[in-house]
């Protein structure tokens, strides 16, 4: 990349200095000044300018096969996967983490560890539960002596939540129970209530009303004191399924209600809620035997979903 393709702006005494070491000296020395100049546009949020910056750097460093600078290639490899994460471009990301993998682990350097977990992140954004698995428990399994407890409970906690998509709750809630139990004896609430978010909506799986309200309810004190409004919506939702299941079909209606309102006030449109709480409430009203209100709502709601569903 060529400082006259950077930006038609005013560039800092710094930034000129470095862009005038990437001109000179041995390419070493040129990648490290596009380094430098990514850096600087990633502290800025400048992340697609960063990612040809931090190319440019690479191909330089690529090209000086013969000495090893293995180091600052992992560096820069790490460094652009970060770029993604932040663009959300995680198909481009996993590419890079892989690649990283490869360079930590032929040399034996860098934080393998991190990088698993990375991919197991990336893995499981991109709904590859399979794959985010193998590489959560790579990182499990990895011999890392710095490795902290609450690192192993985030892991345990992240196999749980693939476990869970793939419908093994079995599975699940003994990781969940194992991040719980750490996360406890750590004393983080938050986290702790998470687990317990996590484990209700197992138990939404399992059609338990008993294990949804036992969790939901643990994990709905939390999420209203530390106002958490995301998760409080989604744990009434789960209450409600559990309200349903037990016949409460008032009371599902009013945490679906409070559920849907805390939503739409503090200015979400998340339509997926929307239409999971509309399709909750389909079940309540034929309970009721109200066929034609349920039948709106249905219409309603499968509009929406269908919307979804095409994008």
């Amino acid at each position: 990349m060529n400082r006259e393709n950077y930006n038609n702006r005013k560039v800092t005494q710094q930034e000129q200095d470095l862009w005038a070491a990437t001109q000179e000296g041995i390419p070493i020395e040129r990648a490290r000044a596009y380094i430098e100049l990514a850096q600087l546009e990633g502290e800025k949020s400048n992340f697609k300018q960063a990612i040809l910056l931090f190319e440019t750097a690479l191909d330089l460093i690529q090209a000086e096969a013969e000495i090893n600078y293995a180091p600052e290639l992992l560096n820069v490899l790490c460094s652009i996967a970060d770029c993604y994460y932040f663009l959300s471009r995680y198909e481009d990301e996993i590419g890079v983490i892989e690649k990283a993998i490869v360079v930590a682990n032929e040399y034996g350097i860098g934080d393998l560890g991190s990088l698993l977990r990375a991919a197991g992140r990336c893995y499981y954004s991109l709904n590859d539960d399979q794959s985010s698995m193998k590489n959560h428990q790579a990182a499990l399994d990895y011999p890392d002596p710095d490795a902290s407890e609450e690192t192993v409970a985030t892991d345990q906690l992240n196999i749980g939540m693939s476990l869970s998509r793939l419908k093994r709750f079995g599975e699940a809630i003994e990781k969940f129970q194992i991040a719980r139990s750490i996360f406890k004896k750590l004393k983080q609430p938050r986290m702790v209530a998470i687990c317990d978010g996590e484990l209700a909506q197992v138990y939404v799986g399992l059609n338990d009303p008993t294990g949804i309200k036992e969790y939901g309810q643990l994990a709905l004190g939390t999420a209203e004191m530390i106002e958490d409004r995301r998760r409080q919506w989604w744990l009434h939702y789960f209450l409600a399924v559990a309200m349903r299941l037990q016949g409460e079909l008032e009371e599902g209606i009013s945490h679906l209600d409070t559920g849907r309102n805390l939503a739409l006030t503090h200015g979400f449109e998340e339509f997926a809620y929307l239409v999971k709480v509309d399709q909750e409430l389909v079940k309540i009203y034929l309970r009721q035997g109200m066929t034609q209100k349920a039948e709106e709502i249905e219409r309603r709601a499968k509009t929406v979903a269908d919307i979804l569903e095409a994008a």
